[in-house]
């Protein structure tokens, strides 16, 4: 597994009204040297970083992505110094109030699209997590929107592995309907890596929870635009959260067993 897992504790705690940022849709696909040109400021390196993506990616593939479109996902998951890498610079410009951080983007967010739009869809529930307490941020029935690419995983243990033995730690509990699975795409496959794409919305399904041993546990649900969709997740909400509680047991069981080892 990748060693700082900043992907997935990179966690989106402001919730902005920001103008959406959609026009890499309509942008046209070049070449992956093409793309990153705009961006040499930014990465100087990144020549050297689509080269390995290219050599190092998945292809052919069961899903019909082009080799470039295989480097793109491989390279956003690739790990290098912090303020090096694809995905923590990519999201600094997503969730900016400068809404033209984002255009030197859209070149790579047009490949992004186009590699994931033919994946399948995950539906289900994924994990992030951050090692702090950000508990206050969330509350029932907020309603909040992450602009940055968001990565989560489909096991909680993966989660649990990057947040250590922190001695606050909060977990989120997505319920995903529009979830992109690209573990087989990326450089850790076993980090069971769903991604959900700018501008996702949720809901904020019931107060955070607390548990012993510094965990604190928030349940969110993705808004879906689709009514006849979301009529059908809207009786699942109370057996989703009892599940959820469930899980946030059995966590906060297997956090309190880590620091007890520790000492």
């Amino acid at each position: 597994m990748s060693s700082s897992g900043e992907r997935f504790t990179d966690v989106e705690l402001t919730n902005k009204r920001l103008p959406a940022c959609y026009g890499y849709i309509a942008w046209k696909l070049v070449s992956l040297e093409e793309a990153m040109e705009a961006l040499h400021y930014l990465l100087p390196e990144i020549n050297r970083f689509v080269k390995l993506a290219q050599r190092h990616c998945v292809f052919p593939n069961e899903h019909n992505l082009s080799k470039d479109e295989a480097a793109t996902v491989y390279l956003y998951t690739m790990e290098m110094l912090e303020e090096a890498s694809v995905h923590h610079i990519l999201n600094q410009a997503l969730r900016a109030d400068d809404r033209s951080k984002v255009r030197p983007w859209f070149a790579y967010l047009k490949f992004l699209d186009s590699a994931i739009s033919k994946l399948p869809k995950f539906k289900g529930i994924l994990w992030r997590g951050i090692n702090k307490d950000v508990s206050q941020t969330f509350k029932k029935g907020q309603v909040i929107t992450w602009w940055s690419v968001s990565s989560c995983s489909t096991s909680v243990d993966v989660i649990s592995s990057f947040l250590g033995n922190a001695p606050q730690s909060t977990l989120f509990s997505i319920e995903c309907s529009n979830g992109k699975s690209i573990a087989a795409y990326t450089c850790y496959p076993n980090e069971n890596e769903v991604i959900l794409m700018p501008g996702t919305t949720f809901e904020v399904v019931s107060d955070p929870l607390h548990h012993h041993g510094g965990l604190h546990f928030i349940h969110l649900k993705e808004i879906i635009d689709d009514d006849d969709e979301q009529q059908g997740v809207v009786g699942s909400t109370t057996a989703s959260t009892s599940a959820t509680i469930s899980i946030a047991k059995q966590f906060s069981n297997m956090n309190l067993g880590k620091k007890k080892n520790s000492r």
